[in-house]
């Protein structure tokens, strides 16, 4: 866009194998890392290096070692893209910063990178977790290969701690609504998208053109995120629309039985858990500990405990709630500092000796108490986690033999009676497959607060305000492939995407913003225009004429240099007309030429070859001269521009 490469959210791409892929020199990505597993590797699985790394977290000496199971890494694929031609990169969410220290550290990335201040910090104790939990000891760094032209990476074990923090120092801060220059052409605003803690759509102006960039964002008004900001919308000539919740995946058993709503969902997840912990027995909760949604969360139990007379705390008469993760305490002290980006009810938390969200009074009370990992439990408390009922919270619950929701399926797993609920919106059937072989019951109700597609429209439809030609870029999806769905769009012009697809527009610019140099303001002298005057009013106007300088795409009006060289006509500004009837005794015919297109102070001098007549230029009059050099048998004109040289050389021909 006007030469600008502009690269929205760099997620992380993932895949979980039970071991090392074998080698099928050079098949498909697909197959190279497919799960194989024989009797020979479970009978060697606990001597495996990643099958001792993961005994770090079991508290019992008791432990059975399950076969290796680990995880892959890359970021996305930018098929088609050079790296070193990206100027800026602009986060929403802290879900797709994950996959940056690639294309930071590894890859080479040196340009700008802009996000909002909570989801650089959410991001930062995100990729800790991955690396706590995922991290293979003796793994080599990631490394490159080319396709074609272009610097692809190959799947690897996750970046390092280093790698984490060097990448986060090179990510600009930006706040909701502060407007942000790139390269003078660009400017850039964060809104709000009501998902998350920091979560943004972004607004992109160039050349009088607006692009709304609109990603993962939630209308859910009960819950804390900043609400979301739809004015981005209003002026929009382009509105790309991504990041839409998962019930809207190209699935065509959604449009035949489409998800429950969200409130019915959170019903559910709410009568499950006390139910659960009603009959004495313990339920698990695997989500990422930085998930926006898990603040909700933890106060919605809470209250729905308490209003069936059930009390979180640690004493024996109430229920215990827990949460394992190396992030878990600064996670829940971060969120209880971002205030200013949550709702105006949480903000005016702030003016109150409590903190904005509960459970900063659960944890003060020890009813929510936090352990980096399993073996930070003391042995006291390990005992009481084999009691029940208990809640807990665990982090990553993607690979089965990683983090704390290992002990607890080892633990918990053999009574049907426990509960394990995951609420993760992009949870596959594959992933949940892990757990076919666990006794305990296993539910996946997904809680997603994005909007649906069918929102996303409803919203384009009552704030986008603009006249001018418009375009909406939708993803591919049955409910975007439907023309009964995209009525009511103002006569937009619509197009729909797939990952990996290309599209082009045609914007249209039109205008362009210009500079003037502070050299030219000094000179702008604005005069009276009487035909615009009225009885009460009078109008000035400023005629403005400068040099226009364009560099890297920013154009700035310099005060005019003039072209008249004493001791070189510069061809560019001269005319030379041959005429026998122009000659040094005909000069009353020039100065009467001249006075026709009003020019009247006009002075003679004498020189060796030839009779120089000069005169003031019509539209610079106190910067520089124009003058016609009369010879025996020709009249050169050499002008201060362009335009005064057109003029004058036409009036003298139109004579002849």
């Amino acid at each position: 866009m006007k030469q600008h490469t502009i690269l929205v959210n760099c997620p992380l791409k993932t895949r979980h194998v039970r071991q090392d892929p074998p080698d099928n020199n050079g098949d498909d990505e697909d197959d190279e890392l497919a799960d194989y597993t024989t009797p020979l590797d479970n009978v060697l699985a606990p001597y495996h290096p990643l099958a001792k790394q993961a005994a770090r977290y079991s508290t019992d000496t008791t432990y059975q070692e399950q076969p290796s199971s680990f995880t892959w890494s890359r970021m996305i694929a930018l098929d088609g893209v050079d790296i070193t031609t990206i100027d800026v990169i602009l986060l929403t969410q802290y879900e797709h910063l994950l996959g940056l220290p690639y294309l930071t550290e590894y890859l080479g990335y040196q340009g700008k990178i802009v996000a909002t201040e909570p989801t650089i910090e959410f991001a930062r104790q995100r990729m800790e977790e991955l690396v706590h939990y995922r991290s293979v000891p003796g793994a080599a760094a990631p490394t490159m290969t080319m396709d074609g032209d272009d610097l692809t990476m190959d799947w690897q074990s996750i970046y390092t701690l280093k790698d984490i923090a060097s990448c986060i120092e090179k990510i600009q801060p930006v706040r909701y609504n502060e407007r942000m220059s790139l390269f003078s052409t660009l400017h850039v605003m964060a809104y709000s998208s009501g998902y998350s803690l920091g979560s943004s759509n972004w607004l992109i102006e160039t050349s009088m053109k607006k692009i709304a960039v609109l990603s993962a964002s939630s209308s859910r008004t009960e819950l804390h995120p900043a609400l979301l900001d739809h004015s981005l919308l209003h002026s929009a000539d382009v509105i790309l629309v991504s990041g839409i919740s998962s019930k809207d995946v190209d699935d065509p058993l959604m449009t035949i039985h489409p998800p429950p709503a969200y409130e019915r969902q959170v019903n559910k997840v709410l009568s499950h858990i006390a139910g659960t912990l009603g009959a004495r027995h313990n339920v698990i909760l695997p989500i990422e500990i930085t998930s926006g949604l898990v603040y909700d969360l933890i106060w919605m139990i809470h209250s729905h405990l308490r209003s069936l007379g059930m009390e979180l705390g640690p004493e024996s008469h109430q229920i215990p709630m827990y949460m394992i993760s190396p992030v878990a305490e600064q996670s829940l002290q971060y969120a209880n500092i971002c205030g200013e980006w949550m709702t105006p009810e949480y903000q005016e938390q702030l003016w109150r000796p409590n903190v904005p969200l509960p459970h900063g009074e659960l944890m003060k009370s020890r009813a929510l108490t936090t352990f980096t990992t399993m073996a930070a439990i003391p042995l006291s408390k390990t005992k009481d986690l084999r009691s029940s009922p208990c809640l807990v919270f665990t982090g990553d619950h993607q690979v089965l033999s990683h983090g704390a929701l290992d002990w607890f399926i080892q633990n918990w797993g053999t009574d049907a009676n426990n509960l394990c609920l995951f609420t993760d919106a992009n949870l596959s059937q594959d992933q949940l497959h892990q757990y076919d072989k666990v006794d305990m019951t296993v539910l996946h109700l997904p809680l997603d607060t994005r909007l649906t597609i069918k929102q996303v429209l409803d919203l384009i439809r009552l704030h986008w305000r603009t006249v001018t030609t418009k375009h909406l870029i939708l993803p591919r999806s049955p409910s975007t492939s439907s023309n009964e769905n995209l009525h009511g769009l103002h006569n937009a012009h619509t197009q729909l995407y797939s990952p990996g697809e290309m599209i082009s527009i045609d914007l249209d610019f039109e205008w362009e913003h210009v500079s003037i140099s502070s050299e030219l303001a000094r000179d702008v002298k604005p005069v009276n225009v009487p035909w615009m005057a009225t009885t009460t009013t009078t109008k000035r106007m400023a005629p403005i004429v400068g040099d226009l300088q364009v560099y890297n795409n920013q154009l700035v009006l310099h005060r005019m240099t003039s072209h008249l060289d004493t001791n070189l006509a510069l061809m560019s500004s001269s005319t030379r007309l041959h005429t026998h009837q122009l000659n040094s005794t005909n000069i009353a015919y020039l100065r009467d030429r001249l006075h026709k297109i009003g020019i009247d102070d006009i002075t003679t001098e004498q020189a060796d070859q030839c009779l120089i007549l000069t005169f003031p230029s019509s539209s610079s009059p106190s910067l520089a001269l124009n003058r016609l050099e009369v010879y025996p048998n020709q009249v050169v004109i050499k002008a201060v521009d362009e335009e005064s040289r057109v003029l004058i050389g036409n009036a003298l021909i139109d004579g002849q």
